[in-house]
């Protein structure tokens, strides 16, 4: 005798669907006679009682392998398990087990308000879901203000749903969003985001080299290699006189941020700053590689001392208590200085972290 049965395709491991659409349940009619299917009947039960279904759909004459459950027949937050029955001339059969899947209303994931975003920015998204099946991963998606895409973020796994994209140009439009699925392999793309970049260029103040050369009786200058870095500053800050005329102080636990991720750096390159302290603020000065924190250096007030971190290492200095004046802070790539001077220029004191 010829056999014939239907093998379910979907849904059939617990794929979530939202009872307020259409779910469209499919089989494969599988034949060994050609045998050709003239009819289906479809049975959808809760996974409680599966003796009582709560949808019949009836035989539907029909070739077609798949069934459109009708929307709102079925209510969001139920397991559920449904069989079909497929006739082929006057035989029937029927699939050997229930295929499962879940009625799960449709996630939401909304990016958050932006605030003033400059040469590189994190962004957040904020997911929900009715009946709280959590996230599984995420994927976040950078464009041009002509949605042609210029970055694509890695497939993180985890609930925190972040991204830090650098390198923005200056007074340009971007857009972004974010794909999440969740435990159940619902996916889920958020609403394409459009925002405009601002922040202070400042003027290029590169310093030249001058190198002796006695045996030309002259000096030699060199410009090359300057390199001309921007940075972004995190918190309360304000140019003052001091040093150079013109001076930053960072106020209030604020943080100057250097980007490197778009520059070639050489393994030989040395920062230095003037820093006053004041005696009721906290300063930092992070150094960023694509976003994440390559070191760090600054002064806590809390623990009157100076700080010094990058990667494994973390170093503080003795505790002390250092007068309101400005000192010089040098970071070359084998160790950081923080030096002060008397009003002559002379060097009185310094901390030195390797």
């Amino acid at each position: 005798m010829a056999v014939f049965n239907p093998v379910p395709t979907f849904p059939i491991s617990g794929e979530g669907a939202d009872a307020l659409n259409i779910i469209k349940i499919s089989w494969n009619f599988v034949s060994t006679n050609l045998e050709v299917q003239n009819s289906y009947r479809v049975l959808v039960y809760l996974i409680t009682d599966t003796s009582t279904p709560v949808h019949d759909s009836g035989v539907i004459s029909s070739s077609n392998e798949f069934y459109d459950l009708p929307s709102s027949t079925l209510i969001n937050g139920n397991d559920c398990v449904w069989k079909v029955t497929i006739t082929s001339g006057v035989i029937s059969r029927t699939n050997i087990s229930f295929a499962h899947f879940k009625t799960l209303a449709t996630p939401v994931v909304t990016i958050d308000s932006f605030g003033t975003i400059g040469q590189f920015y994190t962004f957040t998204a904020t997911y929900s879901q009715a009946q709280s099946v959590p996230v599984k991963t995420y994927q976040w998606f950078l464009y041009d203000d002509n949605d042609e895409p210029l970055e694509t973020g890695d497939i993180i796994i985890g609930t925190t749903i972040s991204q830090t994209f650098t390198g923005f140009a200056n007074a340009t439009t971007y857009k972004i969003d974010v794909k999440v699925v969740n435990q159940n392999d619902v996916e889920v793309t958020s609403a394409r985001e459009s925002f405009t970049t601002s922040y202070i260029i400042p003027e290029d103040t590169p310093e030249v080299l001058a190198v002796s050369r006695p045996e030309y009786t002259s000096n030699e200058v060199d410009w090359s290699g300057v390199i001309v870095l921007n940075a972004t500053i995190q918190g309360s800050s304000q140019y003052i006189n001091g040093k150079f005329n013109r001076a930053l102080e960072l106020q209030n636990g604020a943080c100057l941020q250097l980007d490197l991720a778009n520059y070639n750096i050489p393994r030989t390159f040395t920062q230095s700053f003037w820093v006053r302290h004041s005696s009721s603020d906290t300063w930092k000065w992070q150094v960023l590689k694509n976003g994440a924190i390559a070191y760090e250096v600054g002064w806590d007030i809390d623990k009157q001392k100076f700080f010094y971190e990058r990667g494994h290492r973390f170093c503080l200095s003795s505790p002390v208590t250092i007068p309101n004046e400005w000192y010089l802070v040098i970071i070359r790539p084998d160790r950081v200085n923080f030096m002060f001077f008397d009003g002559l220029g002379q060097e009185t004191r310094r901390f030195e972290f390797r």
